[in-house]
Order: structure tokens, then sequence, then C-alpha cells
């Protein structure tokens, strides 16, 4: 099905009958689908209604695929641009004559009920899709809910395009919304739900979010196309809500105590249950836990790890962690057992004076016996810092790059260091004034990069240049990738932006001890190297990884052998002789592939197969191995593109399988 029919059959499902058609709008997450889309769905169908999923994200994505404007999608430096006024206005120009389309489909549609998930990225296509819809059909009944709502404050401030907002948790207060709108129309009363009118403004009910998690039904996806989701991601993963609120909830610079008071988990039971079932119903494995902490209860967590692991099934979740002195060794064998290959840490500052100031509970000394737990459980760790935090002096800055260089061998990645921003609901926006800081949002603005401390030191330029001192000490120590993934910050039309380094250099110097110049590793019946990749990830990094080895070693010959669904994915990569493409879409999971297949990649008599791995569990690692050693008739690679570059080439090992194969282990064990 061609990308364009596509889209024009995802359409025609609308005009399908329908109470509530929900709706998501770009830009917005390209990698999962919407979650709180999804929680919405499962919630009105269980009240007995009928809902509809719209995701013009996604479907704009693909639609443009094939006119290299995916970029505005995938690349950061765009997201802030869909946000700004005059930003919004280049991206408008890219998709107005589908807009319109769209708009006009969803006016004819029989849902009475448009729900639009908001956030910050996709408010201005959200209120410009409204508007073109309104002008059409303004009988429709119209909610937003989302991240840009999550206090009742924010609420109070949007136009007068949708006729409510619900605040905060949404699955009770949209099942309420539809029961009263289907009995006498009044909407007015309802707790969590903002009517946008004046006597709404007087009468609103915040939500008590009292409701236990576990009694909000988790999403079956019934209402999704998911195989639209694996367009940049051939293995799909798949978003798992196991917690809402903040177990720690203290932070200063954070707003999530305030949009999602409280902490309530969910049962281990429950979220073994909602991944078991990804599992046998999409074969999924890959689950992104969508909490602010995954480790916000141990007990919970231990739990899970112990399901997880007694099924016997190799999944490989992963998300955001908090440092917590209780992650020692033990702790972290158990996670990486149970698949957790890959943590995400919130750490913030190396500066333990600065981590007291922010109120995050834990010291430098502390962070750094976490992250080496984690390095001894062979977990690949991200972390996240921030640059300039109000009251930070110079020589706690310098602790921080210090913490950076002391722990290189432990830290396999800094994800995000932004310039440090206030938010709405934050203790530094309410406050400013405890901690010497000054600055004036314009009107609706929720979020300010530009502040200035009290003693005008601390600015947005200098802020930028820590970020940037940052930036180049994870380059010079060529921790993880040698970059740091940067999202912009925007103040008044400044934008600063930090572009990834590619693997240049990392790779070319190390080529010689798996090509030797002088000792050629390939068969005589060969002219020059003839290599095979085993697609056994699927991303922006291997496509990197790639060109970069095509750069250093042109003389190579590559083929791939790819999933069916990543095929069009790797088809203009350069350096790719010929894409082989397998006969099953899970062949990894098993080794009884195809024997003609495998016969057939015998017979190209490979000098040596490349598997590039990503954050999968150890049995998978040993299959890929396993179909590699099969195919080889030299040497076999392994690569971890998520792991820490400088890990990647150790000692050259011989593999007892096969005795004529040379095996050089490139991951971080």
């Amino acid at each position: 099905m061609s990308d364009t029919i596509k889209f024009e059959t995802r359409l025609e499902e609308i005009s399908k009958y329908s109470d509530i058609l929900l709706i998501n709008c770009p830009h917005n997450n390209i990698q999962f689908p919407p979650a709180g889309i999804a929680y919405l769905c499962e919630a009105v169908k269980n009240a007995g209604y009928v809902p509809r999923v719209l995701d013009i994200n996604i479907l704009l994505l693909q639609k443009y695929k094939t006119t290299g404007l995916t970029e505005h999608w995938e690349e950061s430096k765009y997201e802030y641009l869909w946000q700004q006024e005059a930003g919004y206005k280049e991206m408008r120009a890219i998709i107005d004559r589908d807009l319109q389309l769209i708009a006009e489909t969803i006016a004819s549609c029989p849902a009475k009920i448009l729900g639009f998930s908001v956030n910050m990225m996709n408010e201005r296509c959200t209120d410009d899709l409204v508007t073109r819809v309104k002008q059409i059909a303004p009988d429709k009944r119209i909610i937003y809910g989302g991240f840009s709502y999550y206090h009742e404050t924010l609420a109070k401030e949007i136009s007068d395009l949708p006729e409510a907002v619900a605040v905060g948790d949404a699955e009770e207060t949209i099942v309420k919304y539809m029961d009263q709108v289907s009995s006498d129309g009044s909407i007015h009363g309802i707790s969590g739900l903002f009517v946008n009118d004046r006597k709404g403004k007087e009468s609103f009910i915040p939500s008590s979010f009292s409701t236990p998690v576990d009694n909000i039904a988790w999403p079956r996806w019934k209402e999704f196309h998911l195989s639209d989701y694996t367009f940049l991601y051939p293995q799909l993963q798949m978003p798992v809500h196991s917690s809402r609120g903040c177990a720690w909830g203290r932070c200063t610079f954070c707003s999530a105590s305030r949009s999602n008071p409280g902490y309530r988990h969910r049962t281990s039971e429950s979220i073994f249950e909602e991944i078991k079932y990804l599992y046998d119903n999409y074969g999924v494995t890959g689950i992104f836990l969508t909490t602010l902490q995954v480790n916000g209860n141990y007990e919970q967590l231990e739990k899970l790890c112990d399901l997880i692991i007694e099924s016997g099934i190799y999944f490989t979740p992963y998300g955001q962690f908090t440092i917590d002195k209780r992650m020692n060794d033990k702790f972290c064998k158990k996670l990486h057992q149970a698949g957790f290959l890959f943590i995400s840490f919130g750490m913030e500052s190396g500066s333990s004076g600065t981590l007291k100031k922010m109120r995050k509970g834990y010291n430098s000394r502390i962070a750094a016996q976490v992250l080496t737990a984690c390095h001894n459980a062979r977990i690949i760790t991200s972390v996240n810092l921030i640059a300039g935090y109000p009251g930070e002096t110079e020589e706690e800055f310098q602790e921080t790059l210090s913490f950076i260089e002391e722990n290189q061998n432990v830290i396999d990645q800094v994800e995000v260091v932004p310039t440090l921003s206030i938010h709405f609901g934050s203790e530094l926006w309410s406050d400013p004034e405890k901690f010497e800081i000054n600055f004036e949002p314009k009107p609706n603005q929720w979020i300010v990069n530009d502040w200035i401390s009290f003693d005008g030191k601390n600015t947005f330029d200098r802020r930028t240049e820590k970020q940037k001192m940052i930036f180049d000490s994870v380059k010079r120590l060529g921790i993880g990738r040698g970059y740091v993934k940067q999202k912009l910050n925007f103040s008044e039309g400044r934008t600063h932006e930090f572009k990834e380094t590619s693997f240049k250099g990392l790779i070319a110097s190390k080529l010689d001890d798996l090509f030797p110049r002088d000792k050629a590793l390939h068969l005589p019946r060969h002219e020059h190297p003839k290599v095979l990749i085993l697609q056994a990830s699927s991303d922006a990094h291997l496509v990197a990884f790639i060109s970069e080895l095509h750069a250093a070693r042109p003389e190579m010959v590559m083929d791939m052998l790819v999933q069916p669904g990543a095929v069009e994915f790797y088809s203009s990569v350069a350096g790719i002789n010929e894409i082989v493409v397998c006969d099953e879409t899970n062949f990894f999971s098993s080794l009884e592939v195809n024997q003609e297949k495998l016969g057939m990649l015998k017979e190209k008599m490979y000098d040596t197969v490349i598997y590039v791995l990503g954050n999968l569990p150890e049995g998978f690692y040993r299959q890929v191995k396993g179909l590699a050693l099969k195919i080889c008739h030299g040497q076999v690679i392994g690569v971890n593109i998520q792991g820490n570059m400088k890990t990647y080439f150790p000692q050259k090992e011989r593999l007892p399988q096969a005795s004529n194969s040379m095996g050089v282990l490139l991951n971080s064990e």
C-alpha cells in the first residue's frame, strides 16, 4: 500500500460511525502511538461508547517520507518551530493542503464529539485544525486535554475554540462529559472539566487524583494501526504507564508534582499483565515505561522483574530512573536479568552542592555508586544534566565537569543538557525571589528560558556557555557516541544547537584491528572484503555507523540482511551494495531460518558478518551471533551502538562455536 493510499484509507475510516473521534496533531512523539489517547479509548469503550482515533502526526510523517520533509518530525531543531508563531507558518505552508482535507473529512464524520490531545509542540497545529473544522461544522462539540492543560490555570488561558478542557487525568472526566452530552447537554459541575465560559471559570472543580491506577483500564490498542509506528523504528516498541505522579516531588525546577499530585503506582501483576498482552497480541518485547520514576516503588519494581524473569520471555523494558542508593549491585543485576539493559537518569548535576540546592535527595557520591552498580551489571546508562541552575557557583559547575571525567567509564551516554528553564508550577516559578532570579513571562508563556540572576551573572548566554562546556567535555572524553542529544531552547527568537558528531575517527582508528591492510582477512576469491550486516538494530545511529564504515573503507562490499518492514528504511543508505530480505518478520527470534535463504547467504562467502546491537536481551544477542556464525566464512563482529564507544574494540577472542571464525567482541562486556 503506497503512503498516499494509506493516508486516504486512514481518513476514510473515520467516516464510519463513532461517538467520539480522538485526534493527535503534529508535532508529537514519532516512536510510539499516543498513550493518552489509547487510555481514553479504553475508558469510553468500557462505558459503552464507540471511539475512533486519527493520529495525524504519524500519517503526515509517513506521507511525506518520499519528499525529504520527514526531518520536520525527526530533527530536534524543528520541534520548537512547531510551537513558535513564526515557525509554525513554515510548517503550515508544508501541510496546508493536507490539513484542509483532514479538516473537511473530520467535519463530515459521524462523531459529534472531537477530542484533541494537546501538548506544547502541537498547540498551534491543533488550534489551526479546529478553526478550520468549526468553520465547516460549527455544531461539533470540541474538548481539549493533554499535557498542555495539566493545571486549571493553564486551561483558563486558552482560546474560545474548545467548549471544555479536561484538566489532569481524563479517563473519568471524558466519560462523565459524554454522559452529560448524551443526556441534557449540560456539562457544568464535572470534576476535572473546565468549561470554557465565564461560568466555568468561576465553578471549576479540580480532579481529586484519587482513583487507584489499577482501576484505570489499560489500552488494548484495537483502534490503532500499530504497523504505522514502525516507519522509523521497524521493531515496534510500546508505552506502558506503570505509575502516575512523582514519588519524590521535591525538585525545585520541576512542575510534575503539581501537574499530577501524589504518587500512585500500579501493582506489578497489573503491569506484567499488560506487557504480556502486548507480547501475545502484537509480538512486542520493547516496553517504554512512561513514568517519572521507574524505581519510584522498589517493591513493585522488584516484583515486576521477578514476573518477567519467571515468564522466560525476553522483554526489554526501559525508562527514566532516579538516583537512589538502594540501586546496589544485587538490585541492578536483577534489573539486567529482567531485560533492563538501558537506564536513563535525570541526574542534573555532578556537584553535591548544586544537587542540594535542587533538592534532588542524593549527592554526587551516591550518583557515582549507582552508575558503577549499573555498569557492573552491564546496564547501559544515560544521564541528563542541567546547565546553569540558579545559585550554582563556578566551583560547583567545575565539580560537574570533574564528575563526568572521573566517572567516564561508567557513564555510557550524556543524553540531554538543556539550559535551565523556569516551568510554570515549579517552585522556581512560584517563588523566584527565594532563588534570587528575575523573569517576566509573556501571556500564555509557561516556560521561560531568558531569566537572569539578581547579581546579573547567571544569564542565558552564560548558561549556553556552560552547556557547550559540558558538550565539549563529553566529546573530548568520547563518552557514548561522542555527542549530546540537544534540544533547542528558545527565547525571543534566539536558538542554540549542538549537533551530534559522527562516528568518524572513532571507527576509522579501530578498523585496522578488524581489517588489517597488511594481512587481509578476506578470502582470496574476493578482491575486496565482503561484509554482511545483520539488522539487529533499526535507527539513525545504525545508519550513521554504516555511513562512517563506508567512508572509512569504501573498498568494502557491504550487504544487509533485514526484516521486511525495514527495507525502505535502509534502501538509500550510502555504502549498502545489496539488501537481503529475510522471509520472517521476527527472524531473529528463532534460528530455524529458511534453509534455502541460509544456503544462499552461505554461497555468497562473506568474509565478515557484523551484527549491530541495541538495547536487547542476552538471549537475543546469542541468537543473532549464532545466525552470524552459520552464515560467515571468516570473522564475526558484534557492535553495540548503544554502549560506550571506547569499549567497542577490546581484544579479539576466538569463538568456540566455530573454529574458523574470529570473534571480535565490541560491546561493553
